[in-house]
């Protein structure tokens, strides 16, 4: 069936050249003067549009405004080297370190984003990895361990946010009629996740609860 006899299902969202994007983001530059925030390219994945974030990256910091990325870090690598010169801040996300949990619940493979995170620590000094923190996923103290060790061993990144579960995406896909997977998951606390932060802060990283 196409079409939605109760109007519930709208296409939002519409296709803009790169120029009436900058108009867009110039429109709160005096919100970002005041906060010190800025731009940030987020998703889904941004990267999927790698050369449209990476030009709109260069314009941002032609004109001073602070610029950030989210990726999932699951792209080719020259994808992200091409943005770093464009940024002040990556944020990366780190899922899981279980190569075949990982594939199970996100689709794709681990190896390619602990390659990318690797070399991204070690050229790009802005980098925070971000971490959600799911239960019956990655919401255990070995698999958090697991983690906060391979980026204290294997990465030079130094700064980490845990992100705690919450289910504010069951109303989208209620109203895209499809079924949550996670409708029947808790929501976390941020206390939920103090014990697995104190795993990676005895490694010497710097980790927060909730994002910054």
């Amino acid at each position: 069936m196409d079409g939605c006899l109760s109007d519930a299902r709208k296409i939002v969202g519409q296709p803009m050249s790169l120029h009436s994007i900058m108009e867009e983001i110039r429109k709160d530059r005096a919100f970002y003067d005041e906060s010190g925030g800025g731009v940030t390219f987020s998703g889904g994945e941004p990267l999927l549009q790698a050369e449209a974030v990476q030009e709109l990256a260069r314009r941002c910091r032609e004109e001073q405004i602070h610029t950030a990325v989210e990726t999932a870090g699951s792209v080719p690598w020259p994808k992200i080297e091409g943005i770093l010169p464009w940024l002040d801040l990556l944020y990366f996300d780190l899922k899981h370190i279980d190569s075949e949990a990982h594939r199970r619940y996100t689709g794709v493979p681990l190896e390619l984003i602990l390659a990318n995170l690797r070399r991204a620590g070690e050229c790009f000094e802005n980098l925070v990895v971000r971490i959600p923190v799911v239960p019956g996923v990655n919401a255990t103290r070995q698999t958090m361990t697991q983690m906060f060790s391979f980026l204290h061993e294997n990465t030079q990144v130094r700064r980490v946010e845990l992100l705690p579960f919450h289910r504010l995406g069951l109303a989208k896909y209620e109203g895209l009629g499809m079924d949550y997977a996670m409708a029947e998951i808790d929501n976390m606390s941020k206390e939920d996740c103090a014990p697995f932060a104190e795993i990676g802060r005895t490694l010497g990283l710097e980790v927060r609860v909730g994002a910054g």
